[in-house]
């Protein structure tokens, strides 16, 4: 799933409600996950990613 073209950010790319992680084309370093993934995460105690919440628009 891309963002739409001609850019517009993050903002107005509106994502599936089923998918609880998913990756920026233009950033390929950078993973998006919902809450609930970071949390499943957590209780399987993953290691080796960083989650940090994005700032508010």
């Amino acid at each position: 799933m891309r963002p739409p073209a001609g850019g517009g950010g993050l903002a107005s790319f509106s994502a599936r409600t089923s998918a609880d992680v998913f990756r920026l084309a233009d950033w390929p370093t950078i993973i998006l996950a919902t809450e609930r993934f970071v949390e499943t995460a957590g209780r399987l105690k993953l290691d080796g990613v960083v989650f940090r919440e994005l700032p508010p628009p």
